[in-house]
């Protein structure tokens, strides 16, 4: 400690002001989120799980822990994430209009009784789209948003109740 004190100096201390770097500060702050363990990324998120099991508590957590940067970014998703479905933008009715077919074919795959990784991939063999022109018009149709959590993660933890309400409001919306 000694050879820290002698060593310091005022005289090598830059005069220019400090230089605050947003881009910087949010990509450390979503390091910091997501590397948090779920036993404190849960308090500090305040995620609204009264009515989940701890399996569906953790479920959730894992889904927005890397698409937050603050908690009121949690309840944004939260919201969005609900049995209501999302106020589908023009911008989101018109990727959702180019991907119909993923709409549809949802709407079979739930029928079948398929979830998660089984209705994912019913996905993309019955459209018969791959890339973006599948995945965009689905994550637009699940969260009304161009980003966000993983595809699989998400259809995991929504309800079939929130999948068939996604749908029914999609389809009103793009006729």
């Amino acid at each position: 400690m000694d050879a820290l004190v002698a060593g310091f100096s005022l005289d090598h201390i830059g005069r220019s002001p400090a230089r605050y770097d947003v881009v910087q500060r949010d990509h450390w702050q979503k390091e910091a989120v997501a590397h948090l363990p779920m036993s404190e990324f849960i308090p500090w998120a305040n995620l609204n799980t009264q009515a989940l099991s701890s399996t569906e508590q953790n479920q959730w957590a894992e889904l927005l822990q890397t698409n937050v940067l603050l908690p009121a970014d949690v309840a944004e998703w939260q919201a969005c994430l609900g049995v209501a479905a999302p106020d589908y933008s023009e911008e989101a009715v018109f990727v959702l209009r180019a991907g119909v077919a993923v709409i549809d074919v949802l709407a079979d795959a739930l029928q079948s009784g398929l979830t998660g990784a089984a209705c994912l991939d019913a996905i993309k063999q019955r459209s018969g789209l791959k890339g973006k022109a599948l995945f965009m018009p689905l994550r637009r149709l699940l969260t009304g948003r161009e980003d966000g959590p993983e595809l699989l993660k998400l259809l995991a933890c929504l309800s079939t109740e929130a999948l068939q309400n996604r749908i029914t409001v999609a389809k009103q919306r793009i006729q």
